[in-house]
């Protein structure tokens, strides 16, 4: 099959995008959902808590798992696990059911980000693989582009408990195609010789054995702290517009459900593109001859710098103006998150990347899950403008924290037989 890898990016491709179409449908509904059942600010800050804790233990355990398995078998059984929690929302009766079955969404749903790094690492080149992640990524805005117009048509015709049924049943329509194509590149009958070549062309570090690595052991090296930082400090940002948009327009701005629906979808489409253009931008450095880290420096710092405009949103005289400043910097997050999550595969070995990648993870919903509930308690005493301010200036202090750690991270690549990072 010619570019059978393209053909595997494109079916993982689907499977993200089901992620976050399953994750993105309370968010949508929630000020519906909120006002049946009368829930605070704080009772939406738990609910949305209990998903990112949840998210955070199987991002760790997620990656071992597909360390251990590997990615086809770790990848369905999520997949089939997230579904089923999903739908399950269908029979919500009030706060703690929605919390108990956001809880297992994100038990569900943490493993998969984990399985898609690795399964770019085994199947792509370091000059294609931030252009690979960048894709992926693109996914999740494609997600994130369809659960409001979508969400809104199921609910606004047949009710929101439809809306769960419906959309949490597409995960086990993507089993169908999952499980027949996806091997690893030298167990595929598919794959011709010519394009394994080209796979394994510069990554003679991803040669290596298939042996797990403890947590423990990369935990030993400060250069894996300051990847951890970057995450625990630059992920909020972008939770907070996923889960808080839709609310934040219909209390602040006004709008309606069908009005959501019509514009939440737009921030997810700038993210895409982001996606695309940071990993295009630092793969074209690549190419060009720039040794991989260096390129991800560059485009990170100037991805960085389009995050303030989210403080231009809290500002705007209008939700149109705020959602086309939020555009600029979903768009920024997500080239910046594509190069950050390719930086483990840079550096490391294939057998260590679904654990790093995972505990990478980790943080970055420790610094949700702190953020979540700052975000209730201050939205319950004060306003959305403090949290917009916060939100536009984490992605520069991650940048910082992550340019002070590049010049060692050699030593971390080199103690687990990799290239020098």
């Amino acid at each position: 099959m010619k570019n059978l890898r393209w053909w595997i990016a494109g079916v993982i491709y689907l499977g993200m995008a089901v992620n976050y179409l399953d994750r993105q449908v309370l968010s949508v509904l929630a000020p519906e959902i909120r006002d049946v059942f009368q829930l605070a600010n704080r009772d939406y800050a738990r609910i949305v808590f209990a998903f990112q804790l949840a998210y955070m233990f199987s991002s760790g355990a997620g990656g071992r798992l597909v360390d251990f398995v590997g990615v086809r078998a770790g990848y369905a059984l999520m997949m089939a696990f997230w579904s089923f929690a999903s739908v399950l929302h269908s029979v919500a009766a009030g706060a703690l059911s929605l919390t108990v079955f956001r809880f297992l969404l994100g038990l569900g749903e943490g493993g998969a980000f984990p399985a898609c790094a690795k399964a770019m690492a085994e199947w792509f080149p370091r000059k294609e693989r931030a252009l690979a992640v960048g894709f992926i990524n693109a996914s999740l805005s494609l997600g994130g582009i369809l659960a409001p117009p979508l969400t809104a048509f199921i609910a606004l015709r047949f009710g929101w408990r439809a809306a769960f049924v419906v959309i949490g049943s597409l995960g086990f329509l993507w089993l169908l195609a999952w499980l027949p194509l996806y091997r690893g590149p030298e167990e595929h009958t598919r794959l011709s010789r010519a394009e394994l070549d080209w796979i394994r062309s510069d990554t003679p570090h991803n040669a290596g054995g298939a042996a797990a690595v403890p947590p423990r052991d990369l935990l030993r090296f400060p250069q894996m702290w300051v990847l951890l930082a970057a995450r625990l400090v630059a992920d909020p940002p972008w939770q907070f517009y996923m889960f808080w948009l839709p609310e934040y327009l219909r209390r602040v701005r006004g709008m309606n459900l069908a009005e959501i629906g019509m514009l939440a979808w737009l921030p997810f489409l700038c993210g895409a593109i982001g996606s695309g253009a940071g990993g295009w931008a630092s793969g074209r450095l690549i190419r060009a001859g720039m040794h991989p880290v260096k390129a991800r420096r560059i485009v990170m710092t100037a991805s960085a710098l389009l995050m303030p405009a989210g403080i231009a949103a809290a500002l705007a005289p209008n939700g149109y103006w705020a959602v086309a400043w939020i555009c600029l910097a979903a768009g920024g997050h997500n080239a910046w998150v594509s190069n950050a999550q390719t930086l483990p595969s840079d550096v490391l070995p294939r057998r260590v990347v679904g654990t790093a990648v995972g505990m990478s993870q980790v943080a970055g919903y420790g610094g949700n899950l702190a953020a979540t509930l700052v975000t209730g308690y201050v939205l319950d005493r004060f306003s959305y403008f403090p949290v917009f301010v916060a939100a536009g200036l984490l992605h520069p202090l991650a940048t910082l924290i992550l340019l002070a750690g590049f010049v060692r991270l050699g030593r971390l690549t080199a103690h687990f037989g990799g290239q020098s990072g």
